[in-house]
């Protein structure tokens, strides 16, 4: 039988062909999807290694968050001397040491325009020319030289090119409040790695020290110290704790780089989960892929398999026929697909290093993951779709099977359409279950998706023959004759018809489900905005998040209080704080002013009036198991200047999806006991005709001062909006590809079908069926095909799309928004899937030989 499974594998050459691009499509989607995952972790692992070095000394903040040294006061803080340096080179195994200058310092392009990123941090540094932990290249210089006089600075490759300056030119820098300018002399990274979105300065020691230690002389924030043998790293941390001023610690590379990484697990949590359910959707759009292709596969081997029957061949031999076909292909089609995949994440990977982020140049690797995931979808799934139609054809009576009439019986359909019910009543009981709110509502939300996607394609002759029959019906209408025939082909396979479009309905249902989310979100924000916001102006700093705070400078204040027109302006003062080793953020407004500007609800209790009150938020409360009477306990960041709060209420703000912080204090009590600074004004016009007025003469005033800008509530909404339009973009690049592979899919599968119906076509023509005819059937059911998946997928997506946004209700996400005019656009793009799909088949078709098909009938 080995010889026969070869025999008829290469006789049927476009077989062969169609089901061999089948298993590599399903697998080059999957190994693509897990080696993509790989590579993004290794290029933070990467940066993490290459940015620590094998030792490092760093003020102890008596917390574990790397963002506590951004809440450090530099001019006020204790601070490494080259004395202290000096003994440390002295230890046995310290071969270099340096001192480091660590901050954020904002690069202004030619434009005057600041240069920040929305995740990434701006990270400025001194040089020095030390290598990174276990001997890896250090900061590297990439092109021109490093900084070394006074006057002189380097950047990342990312920063100058959207400074749009050149080595050579004068570039500017600023902290807020004031403005220094720098000859750029080379551009330098970190390491080899990418920088994954980052932007990086670069001075030397005294500048450094100028910039980010403004008005101290002397010292350095910590040291970065190069090892003999890192093996010797136990004995050398032991040696130079002594050594060590007050306030300093030690830690070792490993250490380092596993906080950094610890830091960017939970930074990049969302999107790690994203790419694991991405790689389920690549399995599940693999597998229906190439199950639905070896369905075709056996029928159309029917007859060859009965004339094996009739030759003496047992029931056993034609299953181990087919299972034997299937595996080799699978084996080949695995490795081909591995390889595919590998280099489908390389191309993601340069075109994201080209415009979006620098992730270093990772070269893929088969990862066990992506391996065993392959094999699993290319063997194991193969084997599995080919295993149940084999068992089928060698039951079938070899004088059935010859005469072509073979098919379902009717006891299986009838099994398969119980079990399909089953599934969409379970589905639709647990989606009951997440509009009710029942916890764990992630759980039914989850379970019910997967429950009717299942179940709607197992019950595709029920589900999809009506809708079938009905979109046919308008083709028939257009195109008479050739439409008729397309929607009979359509219906006359509905398990293969609504097999093929599967793909299509999850990639359909999961844009769909996106979409409503990001219109929710968009729709919610603005009554959100209106009940919780109450200025019409906010002036801050033009930051990253998780770079260094910049405050508003006091004469600025000032400044905008005189202005003409201006009726109010509220000054948000914050102080960072540690409580039980985490930093909590204390922020002030006046007492009068809290309920204000920001409109909330008093759950318990009071505002505050004055000395050490403390109203502080429902969820903070929850979490920190604390009430109206409380006392919270806080000291500085180095674990000094304790400090006792007392809770004397609890709010919360009128919508969940705008939060201005957790802790409120009276501004009186913040100034005595921290060197608190204006963080954000919040400022109103006389008049809602004076607001733009207002904004001219704010952006005025601050025009010395490229970080600080003003953001009226439409800016801030429009800021909004962009962050989800870029969210949602980045999951959309990733759903086109399951909706390629669903276009490839219905392709493969049409292109199966005229092999299967090549008499059929033959006869169509003798009776006078034209080519363009024929070429206008096979686009039509190909255009069936694909709408009736985008119409299940839409369908599916409404229901799952309303039920994200329920169980989203408690954050925030109040207002339900359906973007229909996105969904005609979807309807319209199924068409032109469709008709992309049929132009080969249906050119294949239209080229079909009359007389040789007339024979084969």
């Amino acid at each position: 039988m080995f010889k026969v499974t070869l025999k008829s594998l290469f006789s049927h050459k476009a077989r062969l062909i169609f089901s061999l691009l089948a298993i590599i499509l399903g697998v080059a989607f999957v190994a693509g999807s897990f080696t993509f995952t790989d590579m993004m972790r290794r290029s933070f692992e990467n940066i993490a290694s290459g940015t620590v070095s094998d030792v490092s000394v760093t003020l102890d903040m008596k917390t574990d968050d790397l963002m506590a040294y951004y809440y450090v006061d530099p001019t006020d803080s204790p601070r490494l001397k080259e004395a202290d340096l000096e003994k440390i080179r002295q230890v046995d195994g310290v071969t270099k040491a340096a001192g480091t200058i660590v901050g954020s310092i904002y690069t202004i392009d030619k434009d005057g325009k600041v240069i920040t990123t929305f995740g990434p941090p701006t990270v400025s540094s001194n040089y020095y020319d030390l290598p990174a932990w276990k001997n890896q290249p250090g900061i590297t210089v990439l092109d021109g030289r490093a900084p070394a006089a006074d006057n002189e600075a380097g950047v990342d490759p990312e920063t100058l090119r959207r400074s749009g300056l050149k080595l050579g030119d004068q570039i500017r820098f600023t902290d807020g409040a004031h403005t220094w300018t720098k000859t750029l002399v080379g551009t330098l990274k970190w390491g080899t790695g990418g920088t994954s979105g980052a932007l990086y300065n670069f001075f030397n020691d005294k500048t450094a020290r100028e910039l980010m230690m403004p008005g101290v002389g002397y010292g350095y924030m910590g040291a970065w110290i190069s090892l003999e043998d890192y093996n010797q790293v136990d004995q050398v941390v032991k040696d130079l704790k002594p050594l060590l001023p007050q306030d300093f610690k030690i830690s070792t590379g490993e250490e380092d780089s596993k906080e950094i990484m610890k830091i960017t697990d939970e930074s990049l949590g969302f999107m790690t989960i994203f790419f694991l359910v991405f790689a389920a959707i690549a399995l599940l759009v693999g597998s229906i892929l190439i199950i639905n292709t070896f369905s075709i596969i056996v029928t159309q081997q029917s007859r060859e398999l009965a004339l094996y029957r009739i030759l003496g061949a047992y029931q056993r031999q034609v299953r181990l026929l087919i299972v034997g076909e299937a595996l080799f292909l699978g084996l080949i089609g695995s490795i081909i697909g591995l390889f595919a995949g590998m280099g489908i994440s390389s191309l993601i990977v340069w075109i994201l290093n080209q415009t979006v982020m620098d992730l270093g140049s990772i070269v893929p690797r088969p990862t066990v993951e992506a391996i065993v995931a392959s094999f699993a979808v290319g063997l194991g799934v193969t084997a599995l779709s080919s295993l149940m139609p084999s068992i089928r054809a060698s039951r079938v009576d070899p004088i059935v099977a010859l005469s072509g009439h073979e098919s379902t019986t009717r006891k299986s359909l009838q099994i398969r359409l119980i079990v399909a019910t089953i599934l969409v009543v379970l589905g639709a009981v647990f989606l009951g279950l997440t509009f009710a709110g029942v916890d764990p509502v992630e759980l039914w939300l989850g379970s019910g998706a997967v429950a009717l996607l299942i179940g709607l394609s197992l019950g595709s002759p029920l589900f999809g023959s009506p809708l079938v029959n009905g979109i046919g019906w308008i083709f028939t209408k257009l195109h008479g004759t050739p439409g008729r025939l397309a929607r009979l082909n359509a219906l006359r396979h509905p398990q293969r018809t609504t097999a093929t479009a599967t793909a299509l309905i999850i990639g359909m249902a999961l844009v769909t489900t996106l979409g409503i989310f990001g219109a929710s979100a968009k729709a919610s924000t603005i009554p959100a905005m209106e009940e919780t916001f109450g200025a019409d102006m906010m002036v801050l700093a033009n930051t990253n998040p998780y770079s260094a705070p910049v405050s508003v400078p006091e004469e600025t204040v000032e400044k905008i209080s005189n202005l003409e027109s201006v009726k109010s302006v509220s000054v948000l003062r914050e102080g960072s704080f540690l409580m039980n080793k985490k930093i909590i953020g204390a922020y002030a407004f006046d007492p009068g002013e809290f309920n204000t500007v920001l409109k909330t609800v008093m759950v318990q209790g009071r505002t505050y009036k004055s000395g050490n009150e403390a109203v502080i938020s429902e969820k903070f409360a929850t979490e920190k198991k604390l009430q109206v009477g409380s006392t919270m306990h806080l000291t500085d960041m180095l674990g000094a200047s304790p400090q006792d709060l007392e809770v004397v209420g609890i709010y919360k703000p009128k919508s969940e999806m705008i939060n201005f912080g957790d802790v409120f204090v009276p501004a009186e009590w913040l100034n005595g006991v921290a060197q608190s600074k204006p963080d954000v004004l919040l400022v109103n016009a006389e008049s809602p005709d004076k607001v733009d007025p207002v904004v001219d003469k704010i952006n005025e005033v601050t025009k010395d001062s490229p970080l600080i800008g003003v953001q009226t509530v439409d800016d801030i909404l429009k800021q909004v909006s962009s962050s989800v339009d870029m969210l949602l973009a980045q999951m959309f690049a990733l759903l086109a590809l399951a909706v390629i592979i669903a276009t490839l899919g219905i392709v493969n599968t049409l292109s199966l079908s005229i092999l299967e119906r090549v008499g059929e076509i033959g006869m169509l023509r003798v009776v006078g069926m034209l080519r363009r005819d024929v070429r206008r059937m096979i686009r039509d059911e190909s255009v069936i095909i694909s709408l009736l998946g985008s119409i299940l997928g839409i369908i599916l997506g409404v229901v799952l799309g309303v039920a994200v946004s329920s169980i989203m209700r408690s954050s925030g996400l109040e207002e339900l928004a359906i973007p229909w005019a996105s969904l005609g656009i979807t309807l319209v793009l199924a068409v032109l899937i469709g008709v992309f799909a049929g132009l080969w088949p249906a050119r294949a078709a239209s080229r079909v030989d009359v007389l040789d098909a007339i024979a084969q009938e």
